[in-house]
């Protein structure tokens, strides 16, 4: 048998780090094994096998992200993929720079099985570190970028800073790299404050609220500004009963004299088509809602066959090789929306939300925020499952901190950068999105039926727990501890991605890609940590 070590790093971080002579033992007997050093997920990682021999190194350019690292045991299978045996987690942080550590990890005690490994951490002189951080997430300004007008595979190490050099790839290329500050003018905000145009709309609001108050409650005097209360109204899903609830709660509420006294209104699912057509109208607050109302009673009592007609079929796929063309990733839920908009609409809708900004910029209407729920693959929502918010002004999670402007939301981004521009989406395509029905797994049908999920955990989930490594280290702050994973079989896999599987969900460019957490996150009064536990990202 031969064994693979794959080593990911989760986040990395101003050090060169090594690592040698790895040894994965079994009844004390040594096994031949062969090593390779990959990089999962991480934005500057550069391999330099071709200057240290025998030695797989990668370059951590920053210390405050929280650096683990994946060591995967692999057997080798000629015909099938190769099997993963085991996962070590490893917080490089244990190891001090400029020290030379062996490690021994305990794999199986009682069959006495362990992995072998040898780090050593060096400094690398003059190299400064550069971040933009909030606390929870980390942006590396230690970046490089390489000037070439044409796709070429390169070697970064042959390549020295601020020099051209000609490279034959069947024509001749001049190429060059430059070191760049990555964190100038982000594209993308970290912070857990509100953006500043949001700030800008409460201060208009307060006004509002604070003379429908006077109205309503009859004073004599104005309110001061900070007497005037945050009012929100908050809604759930359940179809098309909830959004014409919500259109008669909205309309009970102005003939109450109180919806001015509203700042936010919150939807999800169904009711987020309440919220899209009234925001539709910059001044919908100050009409009478009958109106609307009436014009979407006539939507919702017509024929729904007339949305599957032939005419509309070809509709929906010239719109999606339309949506394809322009990058965006595919989804049922597309057609989804195409079908919402459709059925409430006679023709085709073509507002978007970063539109909606002509309602709220003079304070007129509450602030819409629109709720959507985004999943892990093989993780049931009980598991897994962030919030992310979407309003006329940004899109993002409160969870990391991090929110990019609304009309840039589904373009793709590194490093806080945006890399391409795609188009913004139509507000039925994210209708589709918010319809978090499609985000429920066949795990969370089991327990909403009153089923305990132990009995699938127990056969779906990998096997976890906390090992030693020998000798054991000084204890580090912030420091997570060295864990061990041990995968399922193939059925239990199956059954696995059977009962998280979630066919219809919604996908999206992730905005943080190529962010790193930082190693202080858990002790951030602002992050939200689920069931208590931080994760491994």
């Amino acid at each position: 048998v031969f064994f693979f070590f794959y080593f990911a790093a989760r986040n990395t971080s101003v050090v060169l780090a090594y690592c040698k002579n790895y040894r994965y033992e079994k009844s004390s007997q040594s096994r031949p094994v062969s090593a390779n050093w990959t990089v999962a997920g991480v934005s500057h990682a550069f391999f330099l096998d071709s200057l240290i021999p025998d030695k797989y190194v990668y370059i951590i350019l920053c210390h405050f992200p929280q650096n683990v690292l994946e060591l995967t045991v692999c057997d080798e299978d000629t015909i099938t993929p190769d099997d993963q045996l085991l996962t070590v987690h490893f917080d490089v942080a244990k190891v001090r720079p400029g020290e030379k550590v062996r490690l021994s990890f305990e794999l199986n005690p009682e069959n006495q099985e362990e992995l072998e490994v040898e780090f050593l951490l060096d400094n690398i002189p003059g190299v400064s570190e550069k971040i933009v951080t909030n606390g929870v997430l980390v942006c590396d300004a230690n970046g490089r970028e390489m000037d070439v007008n044409s796709h070429l595979s390169v070697p970064l190490n042959s390549l020295d800073m601020g020099k051209k050099r000609t490279v034959v790839r069947g024509a001749s290329y001049e190429v060059s790299m430059k070191e760049e500050d990555s964190c100038k003018n982000l594209d993308l905000r970290l912070g857990f404050d509100l953006c500043e145009k949001e700030k800008d709309f409460i201060c208009k609001r307060k006004k509002v609220v604070a003379a429908a108050l006077k109205n309503v409650l009859q004073l004599e005097e104005d309110l001061q500004e900070d007497e005037v209360p945050m009012v929100a109204v908050m809604t759930t899903a359940g179809g098309v009963r909830s959004m014409t609830a919500m259109f008669g709660s909205l309309l009970a509420l102005q003939e109450l004299g109180v919806l001015d006294c509203i700042s936010y209104i919150s939807g999800l699912s169904a009711t987020t088509w309440t919220m899209a057509k009234l925001y539709e109208d910059a001044n919908w607050s100050q009409k009478d809602l009958r109106g609307p109302i009436d014009d979407i009673r006539n939507h919702v009592i017509k024929s729904k066959l007339q949305c599957f007609s032939t005419d509309h079929l070809k509709y929906y796929e010239k719109k999606l090789s339309e949506r394809k063309l322009e990058g965006h990733k595919l989804s049922f839920t597309d057609l989804w929306g195409l079908f919402i908009d459709s059925m409430l609409n006679d023709e085709e809708n073509t507002h978007k939300l970063s539109d909606q900004q002509l309602a709220v910029n003079q304070g007129q209407n509450p602030l819409p925020i629109y709720l959507s729920l985004n999943v892990r693959d093989k993780f049931s929502t009980l598991d897994f499952k962030e919030w992310v918010e979407f309003t006329p002004y940004e899109v993002g999670t409160l969870k990391y901190g991090a929110f990019v402007r609304s009309e840039d939301f589904g373009s793709e981004f590194f490093m806080g950068h945006l890399m391409k521009k795609i188009p913004e989406s139509r507000i039925c395509f994210l209708e589709g999105t918010w319809s978090n029905i499609f985000s429920q797994s066949f795990m969370d049908i089991v327990y909403l039926s009153g089923q305990s999920e132990d009995f699938w955990h127990r056969w779906t989930r990998d096997t976890e727990r906390d090992i030693e490594e020998h000798p054991a280290l000084p204890s580090r702050p912030h420091e997570q501890t060295t864990c061990l994973s041990l995968p399922k079989g193939y059925l239990s896999n199956a059954l696995r991605k059977m009962m998280t599987g979630r066919p219809a969900v919604s996908y999206y460019h992730n905005f943080i890609k190529g962010l790193q957490l930082h190693n202080k996150y858990l002790e951030n009064e602002h992050f939200c940590m689920w069931k208590g536990k931080g994760t491994w990202f």
